[in-house]
């Protein structure tokens, strides 16, 4: 019976992948680094070589071979990689790891240690998809004619062609490609999500009272409104100066939302439908941003193994100089409602007072007027 033994093909291959293997040696230390394929035998004939093999244990690398292919993948371990964006902006990311797979070059990334903002987001890197926290995922390099996707398009050529002596070099460019994207967040390159997102996740300009909003109208919630304005004017709580055109409300956008607010609470004519939670930030209020919120256990299993251990998820602190506060106002389109009825009256009915004369009689609007709504 003939002796079963792999080809010589397979053996170029074998020698190849060495090659491979070499060039990231050279490269990473070996604690950042973990050498995998998905049999201890073809992981022994590629970095040991195929003449390394006793006669009676090559059929068993055959059958091995026969089974899972010639394949080997390299992870690399980074504590921490800084990205930076087309802006200049940086953003750190931490406890990455990398997984280079041959001989049909592929790259994904994982990582184990997240923020909470980051996992809310779904953020793993700008360039991998949301979520799927606790596995490696494909990291996206673009279809077109970038350098690492040239020097891929190369060692998977010479790969193809056998061709030996220039996969060790070919390796080390790749490398230094791979080095170099990873630390990039290219528009060009459309990212799944940017990091500057990260950083917050409400509208970065405060709320305004003056802006147009949808207003949620039922005859129930308007006729609350109506009585709430009657109520909230008879408390005469505003103040009004005259800007040389109009008479304008003398309050911050913040501070009249926040006195609106708290007269609605305590007026019992609002119903809980009718508010809405934002961020207060620094006094100010800002709109949360619509999005699809993830989620990740600490102490999760990842997927995968690195030096023949499971890693585990952290979740780190979140760096800000910000204190963010979950509050509850009265929903912008009836502030906004409210709003523009006070300047609209006061203008109306005080349009050719003078300012003197009108510091006299502003809080003394007659009920009865603001039944027209």
């Amino acid at each position: 019976m003939a002796k079963l033994e792999i080809t010589e093909e397979e053996k170029l291959t074998l020698k190849e992948l060495n090659a491979i293997i070499k060039a990231f040696k050279e490269f990473y230390p070996e604690n950042r680094m973990d050498i995998q394929a998905a049999n201890s035998l073809i992981l022994k004939a590629i970095e040991d070589g195929y003449d390394s093999f006793p006669d009676n244990e090559k059929e068993y690398l055959y059958a091995a071979i026969l089974d899972y292919g010639i394949e080997v993948q390299i992870i690399v371990h980074y504590d921490s990689i800084e990205l930076t964006n087309d802006n200049g902006n940086k953003y750190t990311i931490y406890d990455v790891y990398v997984r280079h797979q041959f001989p049909y070059p592929s790259l994904s990334l994982a990582r184990a240690s997240f923020t909470k903002k980051e996992i809310a987001k779904g953020y793993v890197h700008s360039h991998v998809r949301k979520g799927g926290f606790t596995d490696f995922r494909d990291f996206c390099l673009g279809t077109g004619d970038t350098p690492v996707n040239i020097i891929r398009a190369d060692i998977s050529k010479a790969l193809l062609e056998h061709n030996t002596d220039n996969i060790g070099l070919l390796t080390n460019i790749y490398i230094i490609q791979v080095e170099r994207t990873l630390r990039i967040e290219s528009n060009e390159g459309v990212p799944y999500i940017s990091f500057t997102d990260i950083t917050s996740d409400y509208n970065q300009s405060p709320i305004e009272v003056n802006s147009s909003y949808y207003f949620e109208n039922s005859n129930s919630v308007h006729n609350r409104i109506k009585k709430f304005i009657i109520y909230y004017s008879n408390l005469r709580l505003d103040d009004f100066y005259y800007d040389g055109k109009n008479w304008q409300l003398k309050a911050s956008d913040a501070e009249f939302i926040t006195r609106v607010t708290k007269v609605a609470k305590k007026s019992k004519l609002i119903l809980s439908s009718m508010y809405e939670e934002v961020y207060c930030i620094g006094g100010l209020y800002y709109c949360k941003k619509n999005q699809k919120n993830y989620y990740l256990n600490e102490d999760a299993r990842m997927y995968f193994k690195f030096k023949g251990e499971y890693p585990t998820v952290k979740i780190l602190a979140d760096h800000s100089n910000e204190e963010y506060y979950n509050v509850k106002i009265l929903k912008l389109c009836y502030i906004n409602l409210i709003y523009n009825y006070l300047i609209n009256l006061i203008n109306s009915v005080y349009a050719i007072q003078s300012e003197d004369n009108f510091r006299s009689r502003a809080h003394k609007i007659k009920t009865h007027l603001l039944k027209t709504l």
